[in-house]
């Protein structure tokens, strides 16, 4: 279920061709192609990336948190998300983030890891003042309410990673289309 035809892989080149869409992102599930500045479509390149586009967008609007991305629209069939473009973090947006929680880059990676790592069996890094001053901050309260939903939290553990993002120089989730049941059903080999 994870392949990608051919035939599928032509008709997205030659989509891209032409529109003049930019390939930015490839996942096994889907493609990200940059629309405009200000604008991506995600297409599902099989039915694991049908599912995620479907997920996404109905976590989005269901969670209503200023973490995750903005969904603009989606297939009913899931074949295509339309999603805001975000920015690599760069250094205004580190900037604004280590003000709002009061804590340098090295310890806001490190609560995040810790937020979404529950339950590992790495000792914590962290003392309880900094997880504590971490989780009081806007971003560390909206990232800390993702940890008990459907969302498969383990590719959010690593804060820089292809995961996140920045829109309006704020930090968000980009990627966050793997629910547990999804990755239960394509993606987790515990037979």
């Amino acid at each position: 279920p994870h392949r990608t035809s051919n035939h599928l892989n032509g008709f997205i080149q030659k989509l891209a061709r032409k529109y003049g869409l930019k390939t930015i992102g490839r996942g096994s599930g889907r493609i990200v192609l940059a629309v405009d500045d200000r604008t991506v479509l995600k297409l599902a390149r099989n039915k694991p990336g049908q599912e995620q586009n479907l997920f996404e967008s109905s976590f989005y609007r269901e969670q209503k948190n200023p973490v995750l991305n903005q969904v603009l629209d989606c297939a009913s069939d899931g074949c295509w998300l339309k999603a805001r473009r975000a920015k690599r973090l760069d250094n205004s947006c580190w900037n604004q983030l280590m003000e709002q929680v009061k804590l340098s880059p090295t310890q806001i990676c490190d609560s995040i890891g810790e937020l979404f790592s529950k339950g590992s069996i790495h000792p914590s890094k962290l003392t309880d003042e900094v997880m504590e001053r971490f989780l009081v901050s806007d971003f560390g309260r909206n990232l800390s309410r993702l940890v008990e939903t459907d969302l498969d939290c383990d590719d959010l553990c690593e804060f820089g990673s292809v995961q996140y993002g920045a829109v309006d120089e704020k930090p968000v989730i980009i990627d966050y289309g793997l629910s547990k049941e999804i990755g239960y059903k394509y993606y987790y080999d515990y037979n």
